[in-house]
């Protein structure tokens, strides 16, 4: 399947060369990788369990302690799946921050830390995390998301307690012409002075 975004102009471009291809919904990623907290984020696992067990490992541990079974879980699964795989969240974000993680076994980490503007012209922490396949990958995330930078981004995200809002593996597309990225980028920042005024 081959990745499509839609820039702020509203033309279609394809992305094979971004990221890793979306084939996967992030659940079915998380479970085919494992998953471990890293930094409030999801990242990768030494070891992976073995294939029948992994989503389970990964879903079930919290649910079973509320009366769901392993079998259950899956099935939950497999009947919501059309309803969640249409879950996402499109914002535009500045770049603040970004970190890269390489792990045994060449398996890579990308995690940026960024503003978002919600409807309401306030500003919010969201991070955007991405699992590269290969290093050319890994460097060609490191050198599109540039600090300061403006970019629309789209993708699956998660919410956890006290962590911010994580997007992973987002479409992403460069706001342009640079007068647009400009004027965005003066957005941000009368957003974020006046979030400092005490009422």
């Amino acid at each position: 399947m081959l990745n499509v975004r839609r820039t702020i102009s509203g033309k279609l471009n394809h992305m094979e060369d971004i990221t890793m291809k979306k084939e996967t919904t992030r659940r079915k990623f998380l479970c085919g990788a494992g998953a471990m907290c890293l930094l409030g984020s999801y990242g990768w696992c030494e070891e992976n369990p073995p294939a029948v067990k992994k989503k389970s490992i990964i879903c079930s541990k919290e649910l079973s302690m509320h009366g769901a079974s392993d079998a259950e879980v899956e099935k939950l699964f497999k009947d919501t799946e059309p309803l969640l795989a249409n879950i996402g969240l499109t914002t535009v974000v500045k770049i603040i921050h970004i970190n890269s993680y390489e792990f045994p076994g060449s398996q890579f980490q990308v995690s940026v830390d960024c503003k978002a503007l919600d409807n309401f012209g306030a500003v919010q922490n969201i991070c955007m995390e991405f699992f590269p396949r290969a290093v050319e990958q890994r460097d060609k995330i490191v050198k599109d998301l540039k600090a300061d930078s403006i970019f629309l981004i789209k993708g699956e995200y998660g919410m956890l307690k006290d962590i911010s809002v994580t997007l992973y593996e987002p479409d992403y597309s460069r706001t342009k012409p640079k007068s647009l990225e400009n004027k965005m980028r003066k957005l941000f920042q009368i957003f974020e002075d006046s979030m400092k005024i005490k009422i």
